[in-house]
């Protein structure tokens, strides 16, 4: 029962991040907020998503043999932050570029 919860809550960061995308893609003009706004949703969403997936696997026994560790994730975690602060930055300077640093 745990592992469904955690496959449901999976399906609900999937949700966040494709309507984040949509609600941003609809808008000819988006402004600061929603821009911002979209941007999180969609970044939270993902976060949700891939954590909820792993809580999955470890719930329903799936990772007996693997470890779920990232190789190099000390090495991999700071050049990520700083490409989603520079995404952000991106969509809010050239918005025509938004759709592109969401997905």
């Amino acid at each position: 029962m745990p592992q469904t919860v955690a496959a449901f809550h999976a399906l609900v960061g999937l949700a966040a991040v494709t309507t984040s995308i949509g609600s941003y893609c609809a808008d000819a003009h988006p402004d600061m907020l929603h821009t911002i706004a979209s941007f999180f949703g969609v970044f939270i969403g993902g976060i949700t998503f891939t954590g909820s997936l792993a809580a999955f696997r470890k719930l329903a026994n799936l990772n007996k043999d693997s470890k779920m560790n990232v190789p190099f994730a000390a090495y991999i975690n700071k050049p990520i932050s700083i490409l989603n602060i520079l995404a952000l930055y991106t969509m809010l300077k050239n918005p025509s570029l938004g759709a592109l640093c969401l997905t």
